[in-house]
């Protein structure tokens, strides 16, 4: 018998003060209260989820490289590789790119710097 995941009503992100509330879940009554004194406290922007972005931002990853395909791309290219791999570590990055590092901004640099200037 499979076990439905339960969905959290809000997400709270502390680094950004923000409170993005899921409308498609019924809130309890003890979700309601608490997100209302976050929201009251002055201290938390609140935003809603939107369903429509989430597609819009699966179809647009949809053409973009993964992470396999791209250390693949970059087997041959060993400076350009460790590079990627750098720039992709978060813990103790030495490298990063626009001032931010991780997957997103790795695959950010790999097509501009390495694929886009292929072309």
């Amino acid at each position: 018998m499979a076990t439905k995941k339960k969905q959290k009503y809000f997400e709270i992100d502390e680094q950004k003060k923000v409170i993005t509330l899921d409308m498609s879940v019924k809130p309890s009554a003890a979700d309601e209260k608490f997100v209302g004194i976050l929201i009251a406290s002055g201290a938390y922007k609140v935003r809603q989820k939107s369903e429509e972005k989430a597609k819009q931002m699966k179809a647009r990853a949809k053409g973009l490289p993964t992470d396999k395909a791209i250390l693949e791309a970059l087997a041959k290219d060993e400076k350009n590789l460790a590079m990627y791999k750098a720039i992709k570590q978060v813990k103790d990055a030495t490298e990063s790119y626009n001032g931010k590092n991780g997957f997103f901004a790795a695959r950010s640099w790999y097509l501009k710097e390495v694929v886009g200037k292929k072309k």
